[in-house]
């Protein structure tokens, strides 16, 4: 199904030379050797019916970079309790794997509307949220990551959109738009919030003190 999928819609874009719908990986940050969450975003420069989906997503980064970025094994697949999902209002369940492991740098996914079709607008909605793990070297120092950037990229030859689930050509158009991941070392926190604690301790010590000194003694 996956490859039929793809390799029709590769001949009916040539085609068609038409990709009204806009597939978004959006910029993330991501502390070095932690994982986050990516969003995929989804609109249409017009409104298209969307009733099934498939896609698959890369990551690539340089070879520079000190640490490496991988797809979570598993996903966690709850797009559907937010109520952006493309597909909030009836979906089959949102399911992806990770690919390619132990490198994990591809992730294959599917969902289909339990109630036919839903229109895709100008509005962003959620198409898919992705786990992702920054993993770093044995005893490296997780600052020395920080700059580290990886780009996840949509697959189109593996990425399939259908109007109506029951016509296995009814194609809807799309572009993919890459996303930029960039590490950063973990947040310090600032030297005028500690001191102010600091402060704040030595007032209420000076508080108790004063207050003790002041009780008669039995």
């Amino acid at each position: 199904m996956r490859l039929v999928l793809g390799t029709a819609l590769v001949v009916w874009l040539a085609a068609t030379g038409r990709a009204d719908v806009i597939i978004d990986v959006q910029d993330t940050i991501i502390t070095a050797g932690t994982s986050t969450r990516v969003d995929v975003q989804i609109r249409s420069t017009a409104v298209d019916p969307l009733d099934f989906f498939q896609y698959r997503f890369q990551i690539s980064g340089a070879a520079t970079n000190v640490g490496t970025l991988r797809f979570a094994d598993p996903q966690l697949d709850d797009e559907a309790i937010d109520p952006d999902y493309v597909f909030a209002f009836g979906t089959l369940g949102p399911t992806s794997t990770a690919e390619n492991g132990p490198a994990f740098d591809e992730v294959f996914g599917t969902d289909l509307s339990l109630f036919g079709p839903v229109a895709v607008d100008a509005t962003d909605r959620l198409f898919a949220r992705l786990e992702v793990e920054h993993l770093l070297p044995g005893g490296v120092d997780p600052s020395l990551a920080a700059g580290d950037q990886f780009t996840i990229s949509l697959v189109d030859a593996d990425t399939a959109l259908l109007a109506d689930s029951f016509d296995p050509v009814s194609f809807v158009a799309f572009t993919g738009s890459s996303g930029v991941i960039t590490a950063q070392a973990a947040a310090i926190p600032e030297a005028g919030s500690g001191l102010l604690l600091v402060v704040i301790c030595l007032a209420g010590l000076a508080i108790y003190l004063r207050r003790a000194k002041q009780q008669p003694s039995a």
